[in-house]
């Protein structure tokens, strides 16, 4: 329980220290801009770090699929996670899992 409330009150400090990100890339076809993921990332994870969260990404495989796990996890041991399943367009190819992932 403790290592929750250490969890949550560090994601919350996180939180507030975070700013909308740039819109830094451009869809030519649309003539818009749009933040990339690199952006989000660079504007979500020094307030993340600062506050002892750590991001990690894994591919999971079960009986239901492969997904893609995104654990958050503070220094203090509490953590949270979440499962989002990955749609392969064609089966049994390298490339189109990569894709996809």
């Amino acid at each position: 329980m403790e290592t929750m409330q250490a969890f949550w009150k560090a994601f919350l400090a996180a939180q507030q220290a975070m700013r909308d990100p740039c819109k830094d890339a451009s869809n030519p076809h649309f003539r818009s801009k749009f933040v990339s993921l690199k952006g989000v990332a660079d504007a979500v994870r020094p307030c993340l770090h600062d506050a002892g969260i750590v991001v990690a990404q894994l591919i999971d495989y079960d009986d239901a699929g492969t997904f893609v796990r995104t654990v958050l996890a503070h220094t203090d041991g509490g953590s949270i996670e979440s499962r989002c399943p990955v749609i392969c367009a064609k089966q049994n190819d390298p490339q189109a899992m990569g894709s996809a992932v």
